[in-house]
């Protein structure tokens, strides 16, 4: 299950030799996986709070800042960066 959030890295990489539609489809796989983390995490997390009051505001900290986190580390940066060397890979190899 980890391995999907590095789907998104894979499609950029490939993009010359992808569908139009590749792309995209491998960030929702990607989405996906961020999606079923946090929603993991989140559930722990309220699971594993003993004060009553306390569950949801904790389950909702937790989620919240795994969605965040995980969306910018594992979708977000590392596709942009990516993105950018491919980019200026093929820039550079179309001019010379």
């Amino acid at each position: 299950l980890r391995y999907m959030g590095y789907a998104n890295e894979v499609g950029e990489s490939f993009v010359a030799f992808l569908p139009v539609w590749g792309v995209p489809a491998t960030y929702g796989v990607a989405a996906l996986y961020v999606l079923a983390d946090t929603l993991d995490k989140g559930k722990k997390a309220y699971d594993g709070e003993a004060d009553e009051d306390q569950k949801v505001k904790r389950g909702a900290i937790v989620t919240l800042d795994t969605f965040t986190w995980q969306m910018l580390a594992s979708v977000f940066w590392p596709g942009s960066f990516i993105r950018c060397v491919v980019n200026a890979t093929s820039t550079a190899l179309a001019l010379g």
